[in-house]
């Protein structure tokens, strides 16, 4: 009787959370899209926010909740150089650089935050209060992780 035994062990390991998104809340005014941090930007893809409140802005934080962004987050001007408010917005993709002193891998959250009123209207929680990066609520599961495999033949 001859047995061979062959073995697969695992080949791929990929790690969806450089590139992985997380789903803004909707609080009020129509908030929406998808925030991931790419290349030291935030990126939001397919952003939307009616644009009618009065003093509307991105903030972003590095610790604390955005329910606090009015006291700990940091103040992000867009677009770059301006400190207007937020306009409406309706599906579009935008991105901006975060502040020279913030890493990316820093970066727990991101909100669209009235500062008159210091209320969130929309919020992406980006790493998880234990510290660990938050898994993409509309991501399935990669299947990129492989697991042991054995193969017994006999003969």
């Amino acid at each position: 009787m001859v047995s061979i035994l062959l073995v697969l062990l695992p080949i791929i390991s990929i790690q969806l959370s450089s590139v992985s998104s997380v789903q803004l809340s909707n609080l009020q005014y129509n908030v929406g899209g998808d925030v991931s941090i790419k290349d030291e930007k935030v990126v939001i893809e397919n952003f939307s926010y009616s644009g009618a409140a009065p003093d509307a802005f991105f903030y972003i934080g590095t610790s604390g909740s955005p329910a606090d962004a009015g006291t700990i987050g940091i103040h992000v001007q867009y677009p770059a150089g301006q400190d207007k408010p937020l306009g409406p917005y309706s599906g579009q993709d935008i991105e901006f650089a975060l502040p020279a002193d913030v890493s990316g891998a820093d970066v727990t959250w991101v909100s669209v935050w009235c500062r008159q009123y210091s209320i969130n209207f929309g919020h992406a929680v980006l790493v998880a209060e234990d510290g660990a990066e938050s898994e993409p609520e509309s991501e399935p599961d990669s299947g990129a992780e492989l697991g042991r495999l054995s193969l017994y033949i006999t003969a």
